[in-house]
């Protein structure tokens, strides 16, 4: 089927849409990697590198199933939308992208330094997982996993696979703190040629404040997302022992994030969590590691209750079959236009894989 105004047929697709759409600061900062992006371009490469020798005969079912269970959550298909920091590209954003999921029957990651709080993406989506990091002290995380509890999260996710690795050396543009005045005029111009994505940012009610509300202490607001960042990079980083209390404290399905390793992977069993995630962080962290998907197969031979393990990586025009050594595969989509082209995004992904562009945590 051809691709029209209201359906397309892969997320290489709808990244092609995004850069008509949105304005050029915007959407180079979604798709940009760190340093010389040797790590993004490799996770997309490495599954070109992969073959398959179909069985002619299979005596396959005559129904087509893709159903699974991930973290105690049943999802039609095996791909999520993953956790992706301040997808503040549309008005909607992470909202959409919950609610587009839904509609697709699977589940939403959504990051501790989303655009939305927990509580509106999970009225979008019942099968939200919360995705968290270590950082503040042990009386700031136990607020934020008690008020994804209170907001029903059905999943608790903590991310390894961050480190203070910045350097952006192929064009990425600087991210203001604030859109002030001096943010408005250096970036005006390029609003200016995409007038229908600032007129849907004003009938929203306005431009986009850039903090991140699922960080904000009790009793206190909403900080920018460089606040947020600056609490983090303060914060020592956790050893195993921190990661087992974290899981304590949740109680529920818990996911470790950024595991590359077999002896990491036997770690996370060894504390107690429910699932590990092979994981980069989408290119946008130490450049030069491998590609995802070439740490697969060697996490996965670890024998262990958590596997088949995630698996979260880009993935743009290839079959997704590659990847079915994961028991599901996370995909961000691009909020483009709403909610719509988020399901388009998820139900494209069965077929397509997806494109993980977060350059936010």
């Amino acid at each position: 089927m051809a691709s029209t105004r209201h359906w397309f047929e892969s997320v290489a697709e709808a990244q092609r849409r995004a850069r008509r759409q949105l304005p050029r600061s915007v959407y180079l900062a979604l798709v940009a990697g760190s340093e010389k992006g040797l790590t993004l371009r490799d996770n997309v490469a490495a599954f070109s590198e992969l073959r398959f020798a179909p069985a002619e005969v299979g005596d396959l079912p005559a129904t087509r199933e893709m159903a699974t269970t991930v973290l105690g959550q049943e999802i039609s298909l095996p791909v999520i939308a993953s956790p992706a920091g301040v997808q503040a590209v549309h008005p909607e954003g992470e909202v959409g992208v919950a609610r587009g999921a839904a509609q697709a029957g699977t589940a939403v990651g959504l990051s501790a330094f989303a655009s939305m709080p927990v509580e509106a993406v999970a009225a979008a989506n019942p099968k939200t997982f919360f995705q968290m990091y270590w950082m503040g002290d042990r009386d700031d995380m136990l607020a934020q996993v008690e008020r994804a509890r209170r907001a029903g999260a059905r999943a608790l996710i903590v991310t390894l696979d961050w480190s203070f690795s910045d350097g952006r050396d192929w064009g990425s543009p600087a991210i203001p703190a604030k859109l002030d005045l001096r943010a408005m005029l250096a970036h005006g111009p390029e609003c200016l040629v995409r007038p229908r994505w600032v007129l849907a940012w004003l009938r929203g009610g306005g431009l986009p404040d850039l903090t991140v509300p699922n960080m904000a202490r009790p009793g206190e607001p909403s900080p920018a997302f460089f606040e947020a960042y600056g609490r983090w990079m303060r914060t020592p980083p956790p050893s195993w022992a921190d990661i087992g209390w974290l899981r304590g404290q949740w109680g529920g399905p818990f996911m470790v994030k950024g595991v590359m390793r077999p002896d990491d992977a036997r770690r996370a069993a060894g504390i107690g969590a429910t699932a590990v995630s092979v994981s980069n962080h989408g290119g946008n962290d130490l450049d030069g590691v491998p590609a995802s998907i070439r740490a697969l197969s060697a996490v996965a031979g670890v024998p262990s209750r958590l596997f088949p393990p995630w698996l979260d990586t880009e993935i743009a025009e290839t079959p997704a079959s590659t990847a079915r050594l994961a028991s599901s595969i996370l995909v961000t989509p691009l909020s483009m236009n709403g909610p719509s082209h988020a399901e388009r995004s998820q139900a494209t992904s069965s077929q397509d894989g997806g494109t993980d562009c977060s350059h936010c945590p």
